[in-house]
Parts: C-alpha cells; sequence; structure tokens
C-alpha cells in the first residue's frame, strides 16, 4: 500500500523539521518542506501531493489562509492548519477555506496523527459523495423518464430535462409550480390522500393523469420514493405511457373482436353441420331406405330357382344397408338429430353410447335433470364434449371415463375425468395445445371458467362452468 504524501509549509526550520521527523517515523512521505505560499502550487502541480500542513502565519506576500484559497480553485487537496493561537478572527477567516482541521503549536506526535487520519478519511468521504452527487446528476439529466423531485407541500424543488420536454413547460416554470397543478382537478384530492401514504410507507407506485402546457392530458406511471426523511423530500420518477395504454386498448379491442369472429364462424359452422345433417337425414338416408324396402320386396317376391341374380340381389341389399349405416354415422358426426330433438344431455348419453361400443373404454353419464339449456351453450358444450372425447381416445389410454353434467348455484357444471395416464402441466400451457385453448376461448366468450388437471396416477379432470 502507498504511503500518504504530505506537503509541509512551514516558515520556522525548527517546527518543519521536527514535523518531517514525526511523519517519518510515523510511515507518510513528506514531498517537500516550503516556507512560502508563492511557492506551494507550483510544488503540489509537480508533485503528487495527498494533504497539506500549512502554517496560517507564512512570511512573504501571501500566509497561509491566502495559499489554501489560491489552491481550493484548482487542486482538491485536505488542508490542516497550523497555528500558534486561536484566535476567534482567524480561524473565521480561515473557515472560508473550508480546512479539514487545525493543529495547535506545540505539534504532539499522537495529536498529529489523528488530526492526519481524520482529514484524509473525511475527505475520502467527501470525494466518494461528491462523485455520488456527480453520477445521481448525470443520471437524474439523462434519464428517459421525468423526474421530479418536490417537499411534502407539492412545492417542485427540481426536474430533469425529459420532465421539461415531457410536458412542455421550461424548468423555470415547473420550479414555481406545486406538483398538483400537474393533476386534473378532480384528481388533486386522491393525489393529497396518496401522498400522505407515501410519507408513511416510503414508496409506493401508481397510474396517474398528467396536464401538459397545452392543456392536454397524457397517461403516466409514477413510482414515488421518500429520499430525504427528516426533510420529507419526495422523488417522482414518471413514464408517459399514453401510446402504450392506447396499443394495449386497441389490441384488447381486436382480441375482443377476433373472438367474436371466431364465436360467429362457430355458430355458422353449427348451423351448416345442422343443415347439412339434416339433409343427409332426411333425403339419402330416406332415399336409401325406400331403396332397400324395394329390394327387400323383390327378394321376397323374386324365384329362389334364379340363384345368381337372387344372390346379387341380397349382395346389393347389404350395400344398401352399409350406406345407410354410413350416412347414419357422418349424420351424426356431423351434428346428431337428438341434439336438437331431445337437448344436450341426451345427446351426450346416445354418443357415449356409440364411443363405447367403438372404443371398448367403458363411459360412464351422469345427469342431474339437466332440462333446458339455450341453443348457444348447448352448441359450445357439445363442441367442447366431441374435442374431449376425441382427445381421450387417441391420447389418455384411458379404460374408463365419467362425465356429468348439472346445475348449482345458477350455473351449469359439466365436468369429465378419466383413469388415463394424466396430461402434463407443460402440455395444458403449451402454445401448441390447440384443442385446450380452443375450448378456453368458448368457455370464457360465456363469461364462464374452465379447470383442466392431470395426474400420471389419477388421470385428468376437467370441469366448466357457465353462469
Amino acid at each position: 500500500m502507498s504511503k500518504t504524501r504530505i506537503l509541509i509549509v512551514e516558515d520556522e526550520p525548527i517546527i518543519s523539521q521536527n514535523l518531517k521527523k514525526m511523519l517519518t517515523l510515523l510511515g507518510y512521505k513528506v514531498t517537500g518542506i516550503i516556507s512560502y505560499g508563492e511557492q506551494v502550487l507550483p510544488h503540489v502541480e509537480s508533485n503528487g501531493v495527498d494533504l497539506i500542513l500549512m502554517d496560517i502565519y507564512l512570511a512573504g506576500g501571501m500566509d497561509g489562509i491566502d495559499t489554501a484559497k489560491q489552491l481550493l480553485g484548482t487542486h482538491d487537496i485536505p488542508i490542516i492548519y497550523l497555528t500558534g493561537d486561536n484566535d476567534e478572527a482567524t480561524l473565521k477567516r480561515a473557515r472560508v477555506s473550508n480546512p479539514f482541521g487545525y493543529l495547535i503549536k506545540p505539534i504532539k506526535k499522537a495529536n498529529l496523527q489523528s488530526a492526519i487520519e481524520i482529514a484524509i478519511c473525511h475527505h475520502n468521504t467527501e470525494k466518494m459523495i461528491k462523485h455520488s452527487e456527480i453520477r445521481y446528476k448525470r443520471l437524474f439529466e439523462e434519464s428517459n423518464d421525468a423526474i421530479f423531485i418536490h417537499d411534502t407541500n407539492g412545492k417542485i424543488l427540481d426536474v430533469n430535462h425529459k420532465a421539461s420536454e415531457m410536458l412542455g413547460y421550461k424548468r423555470v416554470e415547473l420550479l414555481s409550480m406545486r406538483i398538483s397543478e400537474l393533476h386534473p382537478k378532480n384528481k388533486q384530492q386522491k393525489m393529497a390522500d396518496s401522498l400522505k401514504r407515501l410519507i408513511e410507507n416510503n414508496t409506493s407506485r401508481y397510474e396517474s393523469r398528467y396536464i401538459k402546457r397545452n392543456k392536454t392530458t397524457i397517461i403516466v406511471d409514477v413510482s414515488s420514493s421518500v429520499i430525504n426523511q427528516e426533510k420529507n423530500i419526495i422523488q417522482k420518477i414518471v413514464r408517459d405511457i399514453t401510446r402504450q395504454n392506447t396499443l394495449k386498448k386497441e389490441l384488447e379491442k381486436n382480441n375482443s373482436q377476433l373472438k367474436k369472429l371466431y364465436h360467429h364462424l362457430q355458430y355458422v359452422r353449427e348451423k351448416e353441420r345442422k343443415k347439412i345433417s339434416r339433409k343427409i337425414h332426411d333425403n339419402i338416408g330416406q332415399f336409401l331406405t325406400g331403396l332397400g324396402l324395394e329390394v327387400e320386396s323383390i327378394l321376397e317376391s323374386y324365384p329362389k330357382n334364379k340363384k345368381i341374380i337372387f344372390e346379387k340381389l341380397r349382395s346389393f341389399r347389404g350395400l344398401i344397408e352399409e350406406a345407410t349405416e354410413m350416412v347414419r354415422e357422418l349424420s351424426l358426426d356431423l351434428r346428431p338429430i337428438v341434439l336438437d330433438d331431445f337437448g344436450l344431455a341426451a345427446a351426450l348419453k346416445n354418443d357415449l353410447k356409440r364411443l363405447q361400443a367403438k372404443t371398448k373404454i367403458k363411459f360412464k353419464f351422469i345427469n342431474a335433470n339437466i332440462r333446458h339449456i339455450n341453443q348457444r351453450k348447448t352448441n359450445i358444450l357439445y363442441s367442447i364434449f366431441k374435442e374431449l372425447t376425441t382427445n381421450i381416445i387417441r391420447h389418455a389410454q384411458a379404460t374408463e371415463v365419467e362425465m356429468g353434467i348439472k346445475k348449482e348455484n345458477n350455473q351449469i357444471i359439466f365436468w369429465m375425468k378419466d383413469n388415463g395416464k394424466g396430461i402434463t402441466k407443460k402440455q395444458i400451457n403449451s402454445p401448441y395445445s390447440l384443442g385446450i385453448i380452443g375450448i378456453r376461448e368458448q368457455v370464457e366468450f360465456l363469461k364462464g371458467s374452465f379447470v383442466i388437471a392431470g395426474n400420471a396416477k389419477k388421470g385428468t379432470f376437467i370441469e366448466i362452468r357457465l353462469p
């Protein structure tokens, strides 16, 4: 560690030599001994000096105080005055030069060391504070956010350039105002109350509105903190979020429109499916049924000895029966007639019977006397049912599924649980789980809630609640 470098400015040789001896013994480095004030500045500029021991009364045209004042303007070096007396007039004059201490002659070694260490420590602390203040001032002025400093009465004490730019006021105009003047009149009492809470809690953050010089209003995000507890000085960091809020509202509006479009398309799709299902069932189905009856009639009356033709007719009847079944399945897949004729519960029960026969999965349906559900909710719940059962068959590896629908506290509750491998959190939250996203969107459109949870040992549970 380098030694502290000290310059002795003393015109009495015995005292200066004694000081040099003591400083050397204490481990300091003496850069020189000077008798005249005029010689100090050149010495400082050509030698590194950490501290000066300065006699107040010096020979020549400059005494110690004048020399210290000269240094004060160009160099940041702590000075300890040496004096043989302590008259008030001299001390008052010396204070102007901001000394770091006084030593009364004759000087003792212990006093000398303590004075030097205190002065060095004090000077280092001051340097740190100055550096911190310079850094804060730079950050203050260069900040991309507006910064206001005010007292508890709201009097603005300081602002940065961004504050003036954001509001259109000159700095001098803002310094003549109170912070409450920047708020709309109907918000001023609310802001006064929030100021009281800020003083109690030291920090706060909120969204507010500020009025610009041209009388237009902007939306701002405000972070407030008490930066001086004794004087209750408050700093506000203010960010203009008007454009951000506008974009957010536009995005929300667009999302809302997309949701409405999505559900309109779902409605149109269901309407078309219903129409096609009816046509298939009523027209093609009836035609195939009639054709089958005609073939049956021919078979009953056709001579049995015409074996080849008879077998061809039987084969033809089988193809008609197969086509009739295919039409029925297609009609049911598009939209089961029972959904419109007998309601949701009946349609769910009927579909589960078909699925159980096809897949060998055991389905259990619980209906707590749900009779009437409006068409929109019926369509959405049936669409969700189709999505869930398809996923169970394809992915769940389940052997048992329980499903139910009931009314409780003015809510329609639809639930489903299986004993399969269980859906994972990653799958639930994945942006690629389009089925889950679609279900969630449909439920939210009806102002309902959607819960899905999975367990590797217990399977998957789903609950939907609609108002």
